[in-house]
């Protein structure tokens, strides 16, 4: 974001001006300003790039401008209730846009969001553009759902007061995005469970041990996949034991991989 402190303002801009661009000296053009008049702030769209140059004449001159950036990757979201879109909406979203939005409600509170509306490329169950929802403060935390397409998805709820939003788009085809509804509730939705052997769930320890297996285990698992399980232990610690292992091994854990956090 670069919100200019110097009055500047579009016009012909032909001597002096300030240009700024998208990613580099050749990407989109943003707009040359000179004059007095102070512009709006801008967020760039894509590539978390901005390309600035300051051209001058040999003749008339002037104190020039001011302006000051910050990142704006991580946007925190306090509060009772509200709205939350994807860049540019309702015009279609940014290529290569990769936005984080983390909600958090009073400590006895839980968090509903309601989808108002969804157009997000659906190619490949969301492989390419994909909003994405945690239950926790970061995108490690337990996956709420992966969502794109037209059909509006079913609200929501979290199992605390802290959500993750995770928006992310390729380079090519897009669409208006969405638009959700968040406020905090009293209630927390059901927690989640699954069957062994699909992508991903909440799982917990009992009195004998548990078995935890990738995709169409025994036989090899499917491509494009991201699965996350978390595995809870009330009152005790997780013992994790690997008792077979067959993945993809070269490069070292760049293609497929299996990550533990505590």
């Amino acid at each position: 974001m670069i919100p200019l402190s110097r009055k500047v303002s579009q016009g012909d801009c032909q001597n002096d001006y300030l240009e700024i661009r998208e990613s580099s000296s050749t990407g989109p053009l943003v707009d040359l300003f000179c004059g007095t008049s102070l512009p709006s702030n801008y967020t760039s769209v894509t590539g978390h790039i901005l390309w600035v140059k300051f051209v001058s004449d040999g003749s008339v001159s002037g104190a020039g401008f001011r302006a000051i950036f910050s990142h704006l990757y991580g946007i925190d979201l306090v509060g009772e209730s509200g709205q939350i879109s994807s860049p540019l909406y309702p015009r279609t979203y940014p290529n290569n846009a990769d936005y984080r939005w983390t909600i958090t409600v009073e400590g006895d509170s839980f968090i509903q969001i309601s989808f108002l509306e969804m157009d997000i490329e659906d190619l490949f169950n969301c492989y390419y553009d994909q909003l994405k929802i945690f239950d926790g403060p970061d995108v490690y935390s337990y996956p709420l759902g992966t969502f794109c397409g037209l059909t509006l998805p079913s609200p929501l709820r979290s199992s605390g007061s802290t959500v993750t939003l995770h928006f992310q788009s390729d380079s090519l085809v897009g669409g208006r995005g969405f638009l959700v509804d968040w406020r905090a509730v009293q209630d927390s939705g059901p927690p989640p469970t699954i069957t062994p052997g699909v992508c991903g769930g909440l799982l917990m320890t009992g009195n004998s041990p548990g078995f935890l297996y990738s995709p169409g285990w025994p036989e090899n698992y499917p491509p494009n996949q991201e699965c996350t399980w978390l595995i809870r232990s009330p009152n005790s610690i997780v013992e994790f034991n690997i008792l077979s292992l067959d993945m993809e091994g070269y490069p070292p854990c760049y293609s497929d991989s299996l990550i533990i956090k505590d």
